[in-house]
């Protein structure tokens, strides 16, 4: 029951920063 746990939250962590990154560019792309 832990290790699925550990997979999800890793899956994500993943997910959060890719659309942070995602976000980040499309701002910077329509700003400058």
């Amino acid at each position: 029951m832990f290790l699925p746990f550990v997979f999800l939250v890793t899956l994500s962590v993943i997910y959060f920063c890719i659309f942070t990154l995602n976000f980040a560019g499309n701002l910077h792309s329509i700003c400058c």
